[in-house]
């Protein structure tokens, strides 16, 4: 619980702070550990031969941040064209 507790803080202060969208911090610190969770479970299950033992740790960080921060949608904006 003190895990779920620090996430929730941390992204309060990040829709305070205009970083982050306002949505129900209970929901998405969930869905962000168990993506998280779910992620290391693959790891383990691929291996060290597996592909993300292939994968520069930085780029793999950037894809992930990306996927959390933007999602996989293609805005509304983009789609219009």
């Amino acid at each position: 619980k003190p895990v779920l507790e620090v996430n929730q803080n941390f992204y309060k202060s990040g829709v305070a702070a205009g970083n982050f969208r306002e949505l129900d911090s209970e929901i998405v610190v969930r869905i962000i550990m168990a993506l998280f969770i779910g992620f290391t479970l693959v790891y383990r299950v691929e291996g060290k031969n597996g592909f993300l033992s292939s994968v520069n740790r930085e780029e793999l960080t950037a894809k992930i941040v990306d996927v959390i921060m933007n999602g996989i949608g293609v805005r509304s904006e983009k789609r219009s064209k």
